[in-house]
């Protein structure tokens, strides 16, 4: 009978057995079993060797390859270049170089870089680090790479987050700071469940930091007070209250010498003591209270560009209100309560940029229409979204506001836009209607003129009844730039136009003709920029 041992016996490792070990056989089969094991071990031993060792030599082998290749033995002057341009925001991307988010997650397996985890899909400089020697070492020694980083802070990875946040800005040299430390919209967390392993990295590089972006929670109070404090360089600013936390008053950015941008999420600007006097942008997202809007004007005297956006309705004005230097006023709300006994207390004498969207309520336009009466003379770009404008309202909206130059126009639901309203638009429609019914007296001179003859963009995204009258439309605000000319030397009035360079129209019921689309082509290769649809 033969002796079969269990497979649990046969992966141990027998290299030191004696015959003594084995029980139910002769010793000098011990002998033998125990000699074959030792050598089983020994061959194990010399294979793993021999993979090692080749291993070592195609890797030697395809560094010696990758030496030859013209993206390593480039000048380390042109690869920052590259390095910069797969790297650094643009203006479109947005402040941050790299967001690692802690989904994306996995360890480099590098021993250099401590195992830090990146996110193999962002092009960023710890990704860039791993590609060759030549790369790593310019992309560390690239201070620029590692100025600017989002972390989406998970409080299961917050000692690894930390790691990276602490690894990145060492390599960041002397250089202003973009440094974000945002929500993980992955995980679902109150307050008290987040760590301060990552905010506490941020202190030794507050005096650096330019643009924060900042979670307020209870547990990083103490260090967002240290921060507060001691940032000197600190221009923009973003505040977001954490889910429901308790988060008291925010008194701690009150001293910054230097802070000009404030972006509030979960907050009313009462809630935060600011350096009044010095804010010039302010954005508020608060869909919890109500809030004051002529209150946030004057509690910021310098303001120049504001943006709220609200689910609750405004409290109704106490006081009407003349803002000197505001220049840009975004809406956006849910209803549209108090919104026009607001504006209508509103004098702002250097509005040059009003945007507005009320989802539900009666159409804002013609009880706006003192409110844009005074500020006819400096607005220039006017957006309206939300809720459907009936088409005469509008006319006498832009009937006042002939200076604009930039207009959009979207609704929540299809709108029609009719040929009639294409043609007021029409400088060259309506010299004709001109022609066929002659205008009498200086009071009727102002029906002559077209809508908003200066304008040079125009998005729309209501359904266009005669999708040919609108390429003729088109085509003649782009061919039709006249500055007087004929007109004026027969006496009639100026009808000078400038050319409408960008058009957009994306209503679902636009469809165009082969007629149509050669001239669209054809403007396009002159130069405009228009989309209709899907052409």
């Amino acid at each position: 009978m033969s002796f079969i041992p269990c497979k649990c016996w046969q992966g141990e490792n027998h290299t030191h057995t004696t015959p003594s070990h084995y029980h139910g056989i002769s010793p000098k089969t011990a002998i033998q079993i125990a000699q074959l094991d030792s050598e089983v071990h020994k061959t194990t031993v010399d294979q793993h060797a021999i993979v090692k060792a080749l291993i070592e030599q195609s890797t030697g082998l395809s560094r010696r390859r990758n030496a030859l290749l013209p993206a390593v033995n480039l000048p380390p002057e042109i690869l920052v270049t590259i390095f910069e341009f797969a790297c650094c925001p643009s203006d479109e991307d947005g402040r941050y170089s790299t967001i690692i988010t802690a989904h994306f997650w996995r360890s480099s397996g590098s021993s250099e870089e401590h195992n830090l985890p990146y996110r193999t899909s962002v092009p960023g400089p710890l990704y860039i680090s791993q590609v060759c020697s030549v790369w790593r070492n310019v992309a560390i020694d690239t201070s620029q790479l590692w100025d600017s980083i989002q972390l989406e802070v998970n409080f299961k990875r917050a000692k690894k987050q930390a790691a990276v946040l602490r690894y990145w800005l060492s390599k960041s040299g002397q250089r202003p700071l973009t440094v974000g430390l945002t929500e993980d919209p992955a995980v679902c967390v109150d307050s008290y469940d987040m760590p301060t392993a990552v905010i506490d990295v941020l202190r030794p590089y507050v005096h650096r930091v330019e643009t924060a972006e900042l979670l307020m929670t209870e547990e990083w109070e103490e260090a967002l007070r240290y921060i507060g404090g001691c940032a000197s360089l600190l221009t923009t600013l973003t505040l977001d209250r954490l889910y429901d936390s308790s988060a008291a008053d925010c008194v701690y950015f009150f001293g910054a010498p230097r802070l000009r941008y404030i972006s509030l999420i979960g907050y009313d600007p009462h809630d935060v003591e600011l350096p009044d006097n010095q804010i010039e942008t302010l954005s508020v997202e608060n869909f919890e209270y109500e809030i004051a809007l002529l209150t946030a004007l004057v509690q910021f005297p310098k303001l120049c560009h504001y943006s709220l956006n609200a689910s609750a309705p405004l409290n109704p004005p106490l006081y009407s209100l003349t803002h000197n230097t505001l220049q840009s006023l975004e809406l956006n709300f849910d209803e549209v309560e108090g919104v026009v006994a607001n504006l209508c207390r509103l004098i702002l004498p250097a509005l040059y940029s009003f945007k507005i969207r009320v989802c539900i309520g009666a159409p804002l336009t013609v009880i706006m229409l003192p409110f844009f009466v005074r500020t006819a003379s400096t607005l220039r770009t006017l957006h309206l979204g939300g809720a459907q404008i009936p088409e005469d309202n509008l006319v006498k909206v832009l009937r006042v506001l002939p200076g604009l130059l930039d207009l959009s126009l979207q609704y929540l639901k299809d709108q029609d836009i009719s040929q009639h309203f294409l043609s007021l638009m029409n400088p060259k429609e309506c010299s004709r209607i001109d022609q066929d019914r002659p205008i009498i007296g200086a009071a009727k001179s102002e029906r002559r003129r077209s809508l908003v003859p200066d304008l040079n963009t125009f998005s729309c995204g209501a359904n266009v009844v005669d999708s040919h009258a609108l390429v003729e439309f088109l085509a003649d605000r782009w061919n039709d730039e006249r500055r007087g000319g004929e007109a004026h030397l027969a006496g009639r009035l100026n009808t000078s136009v400038a050319r409408l360079r960008t058009a957009t129209f994306t209503g679902s019921r636009i469809h165009l003709k082969d007629e149509d689309v050669v001239v669209l082509h054809r403007l396009r290769m002159e130069g405009m920029q228009v989309k209709i649809g899907n052409y």
